[in-house]
């Protein structure tokens, strides 16, 4: 039994908190219909102010789970609370990131970081107000009167990333934000993005999907790891200090450690890990 199986066994009391989710579509396979997982019995916790990244394979579950807390998706069976509460629709509290950044073209950068408090009937002055202050708050101070097409493709993300910020959301959902940018772009929205969390203090819950091991480990508090099937097969807690580097990290001989667990987990080397609590 992993440890995160020994966890959905207790009574549970995180801020996130899943408790045996199950999530099944209904497959073709031949002249059959046959229901596979998209996840199966997960079982979590997450407190409140952690930043939690999540890695598997590509079809593991990973993206079903984040569209469920956004409340996007249903759970077959099983369920997914906030501070108590069985999550059942969209919420302002939960904002969530795409890879692909999804912004309106015919709108400037500021009116598309405010499109979300438009959407809650925000009032003009107000919003714009907000949404200014977001932009600033991704480093982006004076770029509110810009198109997405005259800026870079990191400048777009920061935009997604400010008009998910501006509706002051609990928690940031996050889907490979960073998994289109080039590397130099990447390692900047990186530490941008640690910048933010820590700027925010305790106010902000992030879970953040990423196919990049040393991305995981560069952002996380902890790290779910996820296998096919939608099985959740390990969960390990960081000790790194903030704020980290990646060349610092590099020299350290525990995430040295912990970067050959993974590797060895993802490519089914084993199961269980020193590193849980």
């Amino acid at each position: 039994m992993t440890a995160a199986d020994q966890k959905g066994l207790s009574r549970q009391s995180g801020y996130v908190v899943a408790e045996n989710v199950r999530k099944t579509f209904t497959k073709a396979a031949g002249d059959d219909l046959i229901q596979v997982n998209a996840l199966d019995n997960l079982n979590f916790e997450i407190d409140e102010g952690e930043f939690i990244t999540i890695v598997g394979p590509s079809g593991c579950g990973k993206t079903t789970l984040l569209r469920i807390i956004a409340g996007l998706a249903q759970t077959t069976s099983g369920r997914i609370l906030i501070n108590g509460k069985a999550i059942t629709k969209p919420s302002p509290e939960r904002a969530i990131v795409f890879q692909d950044f999804l912004l309106l073209p015919w709108r400037t950068c500021v009116d598309n970081v405010a499109f979300g408090l438009e959407l809650q009937g925000v009032s003009k002055a107000e919003r714009l107000a907000k949404a200014e202050a977001a932009l600033g708050l991704v480093g982006l101070e004076g770029w509110g009167r810009y198109y997405p097409d005259e800026l870079s493709g990191g400048m777009q993300q920061r935009v997604g990333i400010a008009r998910a910020l501006a509706v002051d959301p609990d928690i940031l959902l996050m889907d490979e934000p960073f998994g289109s940018l080039d590397a130099i772009s990447r390692s900047q929205m990186q530490h941008e993005l640690l910048r933010i969390f820590m700027k925010a203090g305790d106010q902000k819950t992030v879970i953040f999907i990423t196919h990049s091991i040393d991305e995981a480990l560069l952002l996380a508090d902890r790290v779910f790891v996820m296998a096919e099937g939608g099985r959740m097969i390990d969960d390990i807690r960081l000790n790194f200090e903030r704020p980290r580097s990646q060349a610092e990290l590099l020299l350290n001989n525990e995430y040295i450690e912990i970067k050959r667990h993974l590797l060895d987990v993802l490519q089914g080397g084993y199961m269980t890990t020193p590193f849980a609590e």
